[in-house]
């Protein structure tokens, strides 16, 4: 085994993509936060943790960090890599690099936890954990009024407000990098933000598309507001979004789903999504934090 760190985001991308992009979906989250680093690396400063564990030059694992946020780790093996990981751990240990917690699918991320736990002394609190699911085919949902829009400028207020009560509410421990105006200034002039309007113009509910791949492209961000809950705004906001993608030449999309909501759940799998994998979560505080 023999780990590789990169002060370059470009050349870990070049090291890792060939082998993650064959199973696109699975490894989407990594991927698109190296390739949001290579696109606004200002945004991300310079310290960011790139690493990737090769068995005999064949990638096992591929690890990208943007402190304060997760080490994200992505697993190419279908079992718990023990040893690619302790590894991978004592490295990180080694290089005094600290860690929020720890983002990814599956077996391996649970293996970190537990090895992290034992070799730092922390302990390794589960988060929030997740469903990964994917849409090859959008199943048109029950109609209601309004339509899908691209979010504007004009929508600033309204969006940042919204973000913030997502993040509250879905991700309550996630540090926020930016405030919830700048936040959806950002990402409204990245046209990723997209809105469901009523013909009065009123909105009601919105989507993102958080990452874009060869083939995929990941939506995120869904919300609305409690009130407008229950009549099917955030169904048909998703399933036109989906659509979208795919009319556009991705041959997927994908979202990720809390699995202590089954509300979200049911949406999706009505609208054509399907279980893929899971997304494990976990936070690591000290003893004298618990």
């Amino acid at each position: 085994m023999q780990i590789t760190t990169y002060g370059d985001v470009t050349a870990f991308l070049d090291r890792v993509q060939p082998t993650l992009l064959l199973q696109e979906t699975l490894h989407s989250l990594l991927i698109g936060i190296a390739l949001n680093v290579q696109k606004d690396p200002g945004r991300y400063g310079s310290n960011i943790y790139m690493a990737t564990v090769d068995d005999e030059e064949e990638l096992v694992l591929a690890a990208i960090m943007t402190p304060p946020l997760n080490l994200v780790l992505a697993s190419v093996r279908d079992d718990d890599n023990r040893a690619a990981i302790d590894l991978l751990v004592r490295h990180i240990l080694q290089h005094n690099w600290s860690l929020r917690g720890i983002t990814g699918m599956g077996r391996a991320v649970d293996t970190f936890a537990a090895t992290w736990e034992q070799l730092s002394g922390h302990t390794a609190k589960p988060d929030v954990f997740q469903y990964l699911y994917e849409l090859t085919e959008v199943i048109a949902p029950r109609p209601v009024p309004g339509r899908l829009r691209l979010a504007a400028e004009a929508d600033v207020p309204t969006i940042g407000n919204w973000s913030e009560a997502f993040y509250a509410e879905a991700l309550p421990n996630n540090p926020a990098l930016e405030g919830g105006d700048q936040y959806a200034l950002r990402r409204i002039g990245r046209r990723e933000i997209y809105v469901w309007e009523l013909p009065d113009g009123q909105l009601t509910s919105m989507a993102a598309i958080s990452r874009s791949l060869p083939h995929t492209a990941s939506i995120g961000l869904v919300y609305t507001p409690p009130e407008l809950r229950g009549a099917g705004y955030a169904s048909n906001c998703v399933a036109a979004l989906s659509q979208h993608i795919l009319d556009s030449g991705k041959s997927s999309s994908n979202l990720f789903a809390d699995m202590a909501n089954p509300t979200s759940n049911g949406i999706y799998q009505k609208i054509g999504y399907r279980l893929l994998g899971e997304l494990h979560e976990y936070v690591f505080v000290s003893a004298g934090a618990q």
